[in-house]
């Protein structure tokens, strides 16, 4: 016993070690990039090594492929039959088949940029320049009073929550087996909105990235009505699905005037293509920072406001809560998992980055949201007893940690922002999944009404405990190296709020575990003594989340080598930097 714990103590030292070396050798910010984000960055102690690195020798399709392939497997599922069961398993392999190519090729990309890091500064593999061989941008609307480009590309911002999108995906399709009725029109709603999530990941221009978010209304609104059950819907799940599509549709009307008004007010930069002065739509020509004075304010706060919609934050929360709380299992771990986290994806890459000036200037007030939202998810989570709600709000003050992040507006806490994302994701997405197959079983999703769970259900209680302590943030797991990250970036500026939202996130945890505690280790009932641990199906689904959770905790440094460099490319570029 006594070698297990010095080899776990050994461990831990050498996970500290590795996140204490990032922290410190995270390249300063360009001192004009500084001023115009009014932040701070650690020193650089590390020497800046040649700048030969290797290259990813991939087609310039391949962001393409991995965007569309689950459109067109849509589409030929749309022509096949479902008479039978040998026809709906036709449709099953289909539907897993087009998912499976773009996890595919995101592992490939991820495994590329982590085994071959660049000492250059830019994406890793890429060389200094920051062109990592992926982006694809090509002419597409030019006939028009502006411009318009079929603009893809991908970083180390990106590339994190890609990952999770594409293993979500795949394990709701996997999880999508056991489902007989009407299956062909769940796996297309499913893959359309995989194409909406992986393409607003990858868009680099407005019109692109307003297109590949639009998709996902109807899919979502539909996908959130339709139980897995034989009733077409039911009152709970009706309410849930109108709520989610007036706030998504009021969030994407927020997005398009913000478009609008940063794409025309602007002062028009390099035409890239069309005629000369002419609007761009193009995220690097459009640059939102050339906005002075009311025009600025107001595109900043028209796409805030968006995005923290398409996020499900305070006080915009209560679609989220009651859609994780109605929909199907599978269809609520999307959501949390990464539906959700594209609003704040939207943050980091459109709002932090095209209005930097006014970032700064309402920072305070950014922090004050964080505060509440952190808070709120922790009371939430700690006083509700439906236990998908209680994920839900879980992921609201996993929401109000990375805007914590966002007010630090630093490398640290940019970079912890985006592992929240991803974090958040990973696990968030994975108590849905654990909840729903706990609601399975039992037919109960309230918490006083379960308990001595763990005798029949050891697997899943393991889980579920390993999930919390990820979410509570202890070490050799992935909340740990998020935590560690945003936290060091956002207190030199902001120590109250920080410590504040570190106490919060101590509840959240606590309650996760308090959970467990009632769940899976109370007085056993007598109702559940026939309940069955999870299955093949569900292994197979939730164990590549649970490897990566345990990977971002154990080896944090080559992916947030990977994170460091994508903020770092980003900010320097778009502001101007070096």
């Amino acid at each position: 016993m006594s070698a297990m714990f010095h080899g776990m103590a050994m461990l831990a030292a050498h996970v500290y070690s590795q996140i204490g070396v990032l922290a410190a050798s995270v390249p300063p910010l360009p001192s004009g990039v500084q001023q115009q984000l009014g932040g701070t960055s650690p020193p650089s102690t590390a020497t800046q090594a040649p700048a030969a690195a290797a290259t990813l020798n991939l087609p310039t399709i391949v962001l393409s492929i991995m965007v569309w392939a689950a459109l067109l497997g849509a589409l030929v599922i749309l022509f096949m039959p479902e008479r039978n069961k040998e026809d709906r398993d036709r449709i099953r392999t289909t539907a897993l088949g087009a998912s499976g190519l773009a996890l595919l090729i995101a592992f490939f990309i991820t495994a590329g940029q982590m085994m071959v890091p660049d000492p250059g500064g830019g994406f890793p593999g890429t060389g200094a320049s920051g062109d990592n061989g992926l982006a694809e941008s090509h002419r597409w609307l030019q006939s028009f009073p502006f411009v318009s480009n079929y603009h893809l590309d991908i970083d180390g911002m990106s590339l994190p929550l890609l990952m999770v999108s594409c293993l979500l995906f795949v394990a709701v399709l996997l999880l999508a087996w056991k489902r007989d009725e009407r299956i062909r029109e769940h796996v297309m709603l499913l893959l359309i909105l995989e194409t909406g999530v992986n393409g607003a990941l990858c868009a680099r221009d407005y019109m692109l990235m307003l297109i590949f978010m639009g998709m996902q209304i109807v899919p979502l609104f539909l996908l959130i009505r339709e139980p897995a059950g034989k009733a077409l819907h039911d009152a709970r799940r009706e309410h849930a699905a109108v709520r989610y599509a007036v706030f998504g549709i009021g969030a994407f009307a927020l997005f398009t005037v913000g478009t609008l008004l940063a794409v025309t007010q602007a002062v028009p930069g390099v035409p890239a293509g069309g005629a000369p002065n002419s609007p761009s739509f193009d995220m690097a020509a459009a640059s939102g920072h050339n906005l002075a004075g009311p025009a600025s304010i107001a595109g900043f706060c028209l796409m805030f406001a968006a995005f923290l919609i398409m996020s499900g934050g305070f006080p915009f929360h209560r679609w989220l809560i009651e859609a994780v709380g109605d929909a199907d299992s599978g269809v609520a771990a999307l959501l949390t998992g990464i539906v959700s986290r594209l609003g704040g994806y939207a943050i980091l890459r459109i709002a932090l980055v095209a209005f930097p000036a006014v970032a700064t200037k309402y920072s305070t007030a950014i922090v004050a949201l964080a505060v509440v939202t952190t808070l709120w998810g922790a009371l939430g989570a700690v006083v509700e007893s439906d236990l998908r709600r209680m994920v839900g709000y879980v992921a609201l003050a996993q929401t109000g940690t990375m805007l914590l992040g966002v007010a630090g507006v630093n490398n640290l806490s940019v970079m912890g922002s985006v592992l929240i994302l991803a974090v958040g994701g990973l696990t968030s997405g994975l108590l849905v999944l654990l909840s729903g197959s706990i609601e399975e079983r039992t037919r109960q999703r309230s918490i006083h009404r379960l308990g001595g769970l763990a005798l029949q259900m050891p697997h899943i209680a393991g889980l579920w405990i390993l999930t919390s302590l990820a979410v509570t943030g202890v070490p050799l797991l992935a909340g740990f190296t998020a935590d560690f990250i945003l936290f060091t970036g956002s207190f030199p500026q902001h120590r109250l709020a920080t410590v504040v939202v570190m106490s919060a996130l101590l509840v959240t945890g606590t309650a996760m575990l308090w959970t467990a505690q009632r769940i899976f280790f109370g007085t056993p009932r007598d109702v559940f003594t026939r309940v069955k641990d999870a299955g093949g199906w569900e292994y197979a689904a939730m164990s590549p989340l649970v490897v990566l959770i345990v990977l971002y905790g154990v080896m944090p440094g080559r992916m947030m080598s990977v994170i460091s460099n994508g903020v770092q490319a980003i900010i320097s570029s778009r502001l101007g930097g070096a």
